[in-house]
């Protein structure tokens, strides 16, 4: 072997290593057990009943959690997040049109209201759930 394809398998072997390191990092630079206390606070509509625990997992990651929640609210979800709650109110808007409304008597509910929840397109329906979900990250972020 000649020491210009030892050069070349060193390189990729060089090259190989870095790469799984970048894949192993996780947003924020957070480690993957860091980001997954961070991923499930930011992601959670409500800890009823798991406070503890939630502060018990916070407490082991200050300062990387801190910097993390920090860059999150300048940052908001990642393009994958925010996909994913695409997919979400799309499959909702899709279930709320086929829902047959009028078969149904509803008191309390103005008949206005019914109207306008009827006239929702499924762009501004989406829309609204997308910005709602970024607003919902940045704040669970300040919290």
């Amino acid at each position: 072997m000649t020491l210009r394809p030892i050069a070349r398998w060193l390189l990729a072997a060089f090259l190989a290593l870095m790469s799984a390191a970048v894949g192993a990092q996780t947003r924020f630079g957070l480690s993957p057990d860091a980001y997954a206390v961070f991923n499930r606070w930011m992601l959670s509509g409500c800890i009823g009943g798991e406070e503890a625990a939630f502060q018990e997992d916070l407490r082991r990651y200050p300062q990387a959690l801190t910097r993390a929640f920090e860059q999150a609210i300048t940052a908001g979800p990642s393009a994958q997040e925010l996909r994913a709650a695409r997919a979400a109110a799309e499959a909702r808007y899709a279930s709320r049109a086929k829902f047959p409304l009028q078969q149904f008597r509803i008191v309390g509910v103005d008949s206005e209201d019914l109207a306008r929840f009827s006239r929702v397109s499924r762009r501004q329906y989406v829309d609204d759930q997308l910005r709602r979900f970024a607003t919902g990250y940045r704040s669970n972020a300040v919290a």
